[in-house]
């Protein structure tokens, strides 16, 4: 008895394997800009931690309006989410330019 599977039988498992990727990846949103807790819940980190990271420069954040008084937030480009997934952290800065570089963020 022949165990191997058929050409037919791979083509089935491929066409399946093919409707699991595409699942998830509808799964998976790329936005344009994250906020410190959709970032920080991303990278398995809290979300003062990201703050912090980019407050020291350490990761290329933009400050933005928040609503709340004079405190601004912060918002994290996706670009710098792929940076980050490839090269880790950037050194610590001395100081942080904390001006918007895009208006209406």
């Amino acid at each position: 008895m022949n165990t191997e599977p058929t050409i037919n039988d791979l083509f089935r498992e491929i066409e399946a394997i093919r409707g699991l990727l595409d699942e998830l990846l509808g799964r998976q949103s790329v936005q344009d800009f994250y906020s410190t807790d959709e970032f920080a819940e991303i990278i398995e980190r809290r979300p003062k931690t990201v703050r912090d990271y980019c407050n020291e420069g350490r990761l290329k954040g933009i400050k933005k309006a928040s609503g709340h008084g004079l405190s601004k937030d912060w918002a994290i480009p996706h670009a710098e989410l792929e940076r980050y997934r490839r090269e880790g952290l950037l050194p610590r800065q001395q100081r942080v330019n904390r001006s918007p570089a895009l208006a209406g963020v």
